[in-house]
């Protein structure tokens, strides 16, 4: 090939390693959907024998088996008979976290009276089990319960194998070695309600280890998993203020103990899932601290953020809303956001006369980013250090916040800025943060009932196969059910009286804050969505 001149060569050049390397992700992804085909089909083969399909095969080929394959390709009676079958090679093959999944992926597929979570309890209290067991059964047993949606379950699990770790390593309830609060966005926004419950004596560090451990993503890893630098900054000031520990690890975060979800509740001495109990510990802190926020941007980061809007917007809007739409191409789709629901929204905020930021990564916003007072900030060049200050600063000065069921929306809150949770996806177990938030949640329909279910419903342990807690339409298709999103006038009513809550102070709004004493947490059946944000349905 003949070149015309030296850029010739380097445009040339760069197009050959782009080709290659779209070419062996090619190769990747067709081996790996290959590979996968042949499980699903190896898994039903009858003349193999039942361990050989059940161990070989991978874990995603178990969690998409259902009843039906296993009964006709004699793997047993149903899903809960093949997992009471394996479950007495247990002790032989619990140092392989491929069969962990794979046995809480048989048990935990539906609700049966001969394989519960009560048998899966009794196979672990009869084991010799050590602490590093332990370790691995949190991280390989539990997830799958959420998969199915029976979040229930998996909450009573995650709760009994931790309390067996601190009962094999001789310690007190707490968080010793917790390792993803700075992997993801929304596992940052977690922290900022533990210091809320931190001020509210919920956890006591006095009486309880809270060690928040910053890790690597893998052992090689040069950098430790931090999702957003500027973000944690706040954080970790935050946190070394109230007197938590902060470590800095070269381990792998998964080699330690990845846990934000159990708070050491040392005010009832026992382990509390913090969405049972943040939206209270926020309302308890609000009541007594009025308009204090427990977290602020540094100065600096609110200074860039302005000189970025200025320069490539010409203003600073006074008053504006800020916009995150979940679009993510993964397993979880059924938590993304309908582009028209969310273009609805941002036309009932211009009518209102306020401004819309668009925040996001590669985020479609397409039919939203041309309409009048509508800033897309997605597509702006900017370092991650300029983009990280102005999505704090957008976080923090919305006069309210409208956002998907995502990591991209859960920042704002810990800034007290109120969020609209538009097409939320579950419901069941995700609710406002605080009584000022308004959750939408999708409507989902049952084919076998032919109707949308009630919202009573949603909140109901009874529809728990409805809200898979990961969010994979593959399961959720096959229970039977059709995600569809919230009404429009649902969306018109909120965005209207979030609006009109903004002009009132938190006290004005709910009657019942000068009724709340720390002591109604020793109330064991407390409703769990009590504080929590207005549904509109």
């Amino acid at each position: 090939m003949k070149y015309k001149n030296g850029k010739d060569k380097i445009n040339y050049f760069f197009y050959y390693i782009q080709n290659f390397f779209i070419k062996v992700h090619l190769k990747a992804i067709i081996k790996k959907y290959i590979a996968e085909v042949f499980s699903d089909i190896f898994i039903l083969i009858p003349f193999i024998p039942r361990k050989i399909r059940f161990l070989k095969c991978s874990t995603r080929s178990i969690y998409k088996l259902n009843d039906k394959k296993v009964k006709y390709s004699f793997l047993g009676n149903d899903k809960g008979d093949l997992a009471n079958l394996m479950l007495k090679d247990f002790n032989i093959y619990k140092n392989n976290n491929d069969f962990l999944r794979k046995i809480a992926y048989s048990v935990s597929y539906k609700r049966y009276s001969h394989a519960s979570l009560k048998n899966l309890i009794e196979i672990l209290e009869k084991g010799s089990n050590t602490a590093n067991d332990f370790k691995r059964f949190i991280l390989y047993l539990a997830y799958p319960f959420g998969s199915y949606g029976d979040v229930e379950s998996y909450e009573k699990l995650l709760i009994y194998m931790k309390v067996k770790l601190d009962k094999l390593s001789r310690r007190k309830i707490g968080q010793y070695n917790e390792s993803i609060h700075m992997t993801a966005i929304g596992h940052m926004s977690n922290l900022p309600y533990v210091f809320k419950a931190i001020e509210n004596k919920i956890i006591d560090l006095s009486k309880s280890k809270f060690r928040i451990i910053i890790a690597k993503p893998f052992e090689d890893a040069k950098e430790n998993c931090i999702a957003n630098n500027e973000y944690a900054k706040i954080l970790i000031d935050k946190a070394k203020i109230l007197g938590l520990e902060i470590v800095f690890s070269n381990k792998c975060y998964i080699d330690l103990e990845p846990d934000l979800e159990l708070w050491p509740n040392t005010f009832l001495n026992k382990y509390s899932f913090h969405r049972h109990i943040w939206c209270y510990s926020n309302l308890f802190w609000e009541k007594n601290n009025h308009q204090k926020k427990i977290i602020w941007p540094f100065s600096y980061q609110i200074d860039l953020a302005k000189e970025i809007i200025l320069k490539n917007f010409g203003q600073i809007p006074l008053s504006f809303v800020g916009i995150h739409m979940r679009t993510s191409k993964d397993d979880e789709t059924l938590r993304n956001g309908n582009p028209y629901i969310f273009q609805k929204a941002i036309d009932l905020v211009n009518k209102a006369g306020m401004y819309c930021f668009l925040i996001g990564q590669n985020s479609n916003y397409s039919g939203m980013k041309n309409k009048k007072n509508v800033l897309d900030t997605t597509h702006l060049k900017l370092s991650k250090y300029e983009r990280e200050c102005l999505q704090i600063y957008i976080w923090s000065h919305s006069r309210f916040f409208i956002g998907s069921n995502s990591g991209g929306s859960e920042p704002a809150g810990t800034f007290d800025v109120p969020t609209i949770w538009l097409d939320c996806f579950p419901a069941f177990n995700n609710r406002g943060r605080s009584v000022k938030d308004h959750i939408l949640p999708k409507r989902i329909y049952s084919t076998k009932l032919s109707r949308f279910l009630k919202l009573d419903e949603l909140l109901d342990h009874s529809f728990w196969e409805s809200q898979p807690m990961h969010e994979d339409p593959l399961h959720f298709k096959d229970k039977g059910y059709k995600l569809y999103s919230c009404k429009l006038d649902a969306l018109e009513r909120s965005i209207n009286d979030m609006i009109f809550q903004c002009e009132k102070s938190l006290h004005n709004l709910n009657q019942n804050i000068k009724d709340i004493t720390i002591s109604e947490l020793r109330k064991v059946d407390f409703d769990k969505y009590k504080y929590s944000g207005k549904f509109y349905y």
